[in-house]
């Protein structure tokens, strides 16, 4: 290539260019986890009162500390009212101290495995495992990743252990861990569901039996739409255990809450590990990790924006998701199924045994103007298999075009399978 003619490439929609190859421009893409435009236009009028609020707290005090260095985990005042947001989301309680700030869950879980996890350990994964997630898993090359089965209930702990036996592990050297097991057990991305309560603590008897880290993303929770808030898995490691250590990470995100491109996360973690990883390189070196947009969440939480937006966007979830169920119901072919989540973004649909989601694409593309995502992406192994699997989402589209799109597909797939 002659770099001296390149031009700067004039389509900037999401997913172009990538193996997807699909832009949300020409086609309704049901398979985008994203926060749609009717949500986020509301949004530059909360940060803008927030950073007025930050701002004349910054020219009160005098003492500069907006713009300055800061703490390793995250300014101490944002912390404290994350703790107070998240426990009273959770209904549970949340500490300050625990909270390690980030600039999202996707950082967060890459500073988790830099910082935590020996770079020739051992990490497992659920066979169906968000394809993104398993990219950054995949650029510590010297990790070695073993899939684990996984149910409707959750991750098969039976097939857990008896790897986890057969493990030809080491003693950790620099890190903290030698094993991790990476999960989202609240609406499981792309599966949807969410772990059951035996499987929830049959996972913390086994992290504390075999002593491996657990990094559990959190960042759909408060998007329960029936019933209490989905009990994250870092509750079920309770401190006043006989036999606690602290093994588990609560990886979240204000990614789908208020808006992706503020970049803002957090990780709750045990004492143990939360002191581990405050004093480790980049957040030292760095003085914290995104210390300006920090304050300005800080200032949505303490004005109550925050809190008010997300109730809204959870109400317009609730309803959407509720849309998607009832047209699924109504319009998927005999033969096919799928589940019901009771919070989150994402359906997993099941083709009939013998039908491939991958060949089903191209009429769904091209006759019928609908685009999701195969099961194949999500894959951790050759040994999994979910060619007739496909995984579609409720949060980009209001939902009147939800119900199109997802009509649209059923039509594909009735066409599809009487092929």
């Amino acid at each position: 290539m002659d770099y001296r003619k390149r031009e700067e490439n004039r389509s900037d929609g999401f997913l172009c260019g990538t193996n997807f190859e699909i832009s949300y421009d020409t086609c309704m893409n049901i398979s985008l986890g994203i926060p749609g435009n009717d949500t986020l236009h509301k949004v530059s009028k909360m940060v803008r009162t927030a950073s007025q609020y930050c701002l004349n707290e910054e020219e009160m005090s005098g003492n500069c500390a907006l713009f300055q260095y800061g703490p390793p985990a995250g300014p101490l005042s944002t912390r404290m009212e994350l703790s107070k947001f998240l426990a009273e989301a959770y209904g549970g309680r949340v500490y300050s101290a625990d909270i390690f700030l980030t600039n999202g869950a996707s950082a967060g879980l890459h500073y988790i495995l830099s910082s935590l996890l020996e770079f020739d350990g051992y990490i497992f994964v659920d066979e169906a495992v968000f394809m993104l997630a398993f990219g950054i898993i995949k650029q510590f090359s010297g990790l070695k990743i073993v899939s684990l089965k996984i149910t409707s209930e959750g991750c098969d702990l039976e097939d857990f252990e008896k790897k986890l036996k057969n493990l030809k592990r080491s003693q950790p050297k620099s890190k903290m861990f030698s094993v991790a097991y990476y999960t989202s057990t609240v609406f499981n991305n792309p599966t949807g569901i969410t772990f059951s309560k035996r499987i929830c603590k049959g996972l913390i008897e086994l992290s504390r039996k075999y002593d491996f880290l657990i990094i559990s993303d959190d960042v759909y929770n408060i998007y329960t739409y029936k019933g209490p808030v989905a009990k994250r898995l870092f509750s079920y490691d309770e401190i006043e255990d006989e036999d606690y250590k602290g093994n588990v990470l609560s990886n979240g995100t204000f990614s789908k809450y208020i808006a992706p491109g503020m970049r803002i996360g957090w990780i709750e973690a045990p004492p143990r590990i939360k002191e581990a990883m405050t004093y480790c390189g980049l957040p030292e070196s760095s003085g914290g990790l995104n210390q300006f947009t920090m304050a300005i969440v800080k200032g949505m939480l303490r004005l109550g924006l925050a809190q008010d937006h997300i109730k809204n966007v959870k109400e317009f979830l609730g309803e959407r998701m509720k849309v998607a169920i009832n047209t699924l119901n109504e319009h998927l072919p005999q033969g096919c199924s799928f589940n019901e989540p009771i919070g989150g973004f994402f359906i997993w649909i099941t083709l009939p045994e013998g039908k491939s989601a991958k060949q089903l694409l191209p009429l769904a593309k091209e006759k019928y103007n609908v685009f999701y995502l195969c099961g194949d992406v999500f894959r951790a192994s050759s040994e999994s298999k979910f060619e007739n699997c496909l995984r579609v989402s409720i949060s980009y589209y209001p939902k009147e075009k939800i119900a199109i799109g997802l009509r649209s597909l059923c039509e594909a797939i009735r066409e599809y399978v009487r092929m």
